[in-house]
């Protein structure tokens, strides 16, 4: 399942506002076309030298108290209870534990942090495309995805048709100590 949409979520998927990279490359030392590994904070122990830097970059929504996204929650709640906004927090915030992951271990020296709020403008149908790439939302039997997805559709159509979507880029990264 998300072998097939990978080339579509790289086509569609937020990218970082350009003041996160410019700190990121500050804190780090990297430079543009230095090479970067995905991999999780105990293999990039590993795997880097001592003062080499780890990195983690991610865009998570901040939909709280916006209003077009508000106006979604109840076709959530009727097609795909448990999906609404209200139970699905996780996403928010994940500097903390991220950080908690970095301290666990000694491997690394202490967390640098930074947020970096921002705007994504969608067309409806850009946005469609966008939950289309969604785990959550590919997941669903196709009768209920299209089901949400035309709810979807239909309350964004109704509301002009192109939304202003918050987001922010979070940014963590530490040094590897000394063995």
């Amino acid at each position: 399942m998300f072998g097939e949409i990978a080339v579509e979520y790289e086509r569609l998927r937020p990218s970082y506002p350009p003041e996160l990279i410019d700190r990121l490359m500050a804190i780090t030392g990297v430079e543009a076309g230095d090479h970067a590994l995905e991999i999780g904070p105990p293999k990039a122990a590993d795997a880097l030298k001592p003062g080499g830097w780890i990195a983690m970059i991610w865009n998570r929504p901040d939909l709280d108290g916006c209003a077009w996204h508000d106006d979604l929650q109840p076709i959530y709640k009727r097609i795909t209870p448990g999906m609404e906004h209200g139970v699905r927090r996780w996403f928010s915030n994940s500097v903390p534990w991220s950080v908690e992951q970095l301290e666990r271990g000694g491997r690394f020296g202490p967390p640098v942090q930074h947020v970096a709020p921002w705007t994504a403008t969608y067309t409806t149908d850009g946005y469609m495309a966008v939950l289309n790439t969604h785990s959550d939302k590919r997941m669903l039997p196709d009768d209920q995805r299209a089901a949400l997805f035309d709810g979807i559709r239909a309350s964004l159509d109704a509301g002009g048709g192109v939304i202003e979507h918050p987001y922010v880029a979070e940014l963590v990264a530490a040094p590897v100590l000394d063995r």
